[in-house]
């Protein structure tokens, strides 16, 4: 049975309100790209009833990526920056957690989705994606990292993944961080990494009669004195987590070109652990006391693992959990070992 995969590429104009449209400027020979412009396309999804995308490119080289697991009821966020590639024929996005992503820029009204190297997908579904007429701006609440400062009356955060800075409105939960700010920043104006659930609003500016996007904090979680983007900081759990597998059995993760990438999910209401090896899906019950951590018997789909890459990652990445006995769980880096030694590494992928 087909399962779709729903992707949007939205371009905006910048942090203020755009008066027109604008082009990005291209070398001879590239297709310039429009912004602001939406792309929308229907692709496969081998092992999701349907996985919901939105990603928005901003003309400052940055970009909102959504997630929505339709099936899972979970929602995850990416920013990080774009850029054009092969003399201005390809689109890659590059952020944080989020493998990077190309596209090949097919026309002013449409874009080919491309593999994790870079090549055309080979399948009788469409990876196209055309232009479509509506902008998301992705202004959803959603878990930001970055580094905080406050002077003159007025806060300031850049943002890790993006490098991007914005002015932080003085409503919602503003007062917290400010509390928090004053009294953990070891100097007046040093900056402070500080993690927070939060969305984008176009407020008006300081000065003047133009809107600018500014941060709204929702809820604080965490302050971090003395650390930097660099350094990470988390409240990351075993359970109610994706996990993106990094490596196993000491060979780096590869991601998936169509389907989920590696991963592991445990769910402690029905004390079930799901998943995908980045060929088939798996689940079954699992058993935590403290550090000890059981995992099976796991079934699985059966579809076939065509490339051999990722037939040897599948199999080696059932064997580790396999032979789980504990897990620990450092920042956002989640380590799965046995009696041997660690098999498996992931990495944290914040849910909504």
């Amino acid at each position: 049975m087909r399962r779709a995969l729903w992707f949007t590429v939205t371009l905006a104009a910048g942090c203020a309100r755009p008066s027109g449209p604008e082009r990005q400027p291209s070398p001879a020979g590239a297709i310039p790209l429009v912004a602001p412009a939406t792309y929308t396309g229907e692709v496969p999804c081998a092992d999701c009833p349907g996985i919901r995308l939105t990603v928005t490119l901003f003309a400052d080289s940055t970009f909102r990526l959504r997630q929505v697991y339709e099936d899972r009821k979970a929602v995850f966020y990416t920013l990080g920056r774009w850029s054009l590639e092969e003399n201005g024929t390809r689109l890659l996005l590059s952020g944080g957690a989020t493998r990077e992503q190309r596209f090949q820029i097919a026309g002013a009204d449409s874009l080919h989705l491309l593999d994790s190297l870079g090549r055309p997908i080979q399948s009788l579904f469409s990876y196209s994606l055309v232009r479509a007429a509506a902008v998301d701006p992705v202004r959803d609440t959603m878990r930001l990292r970055g580094t905080y400062i406050y002077m003159a009356d007025a806060g300031r955060f850049t943002e890790c993944l993006s490098g991007s800075a914005f002015p932080v409105a003085q409503v919602g939960a503003n007062a917290a961080l400010e509390r928090a700010y004053g009294g953990a920043r070891t100097a007046p104006g040093a900056p402070l990494l500080v993690v927070f659930r939060g969305h984008f609003e176009e407020r008006p500016a300081m000065e003047g009669d133009r809107l600018l996007q500014h941060l709204v904090v929702d809820s604080l979680e965490r302050v971090g004195p003395g650390a930097s983007c660099d350094q990470p900081i988390s409240r990351a759990t075993l359970e109610n987590t994706y996990w993106k597998l990094v490596d196993v059995a000491g060979q780096p993760a590869r991601p998936a070109d169509n389907i989920a990438d590696p991963h592991l999910l445990l769910r402690p209401a029905q004390k079930q652990a799901g998943g995908s090896t980045g060929c088939n899906s798996f689940g079954g019950p699992y058993r935590l006391s403290g550090d000890s951590l059981r995992l099976g018997p796991l079934i699985g789909t059966l579809r076939a693992c065509l490339d051999p890459e990722m037939n040897r990652q599948e199999r080696s990445f059932l064997n580790a959990l396999g032979e789980t006995r504990t897990w620990q769980v450092t920042g956002d880096t989640l380590t799965l070992t046995g009696e041997t030694g660690p098999l498996a590494r992931f990495a944290a992928q914040h849910m909504r």
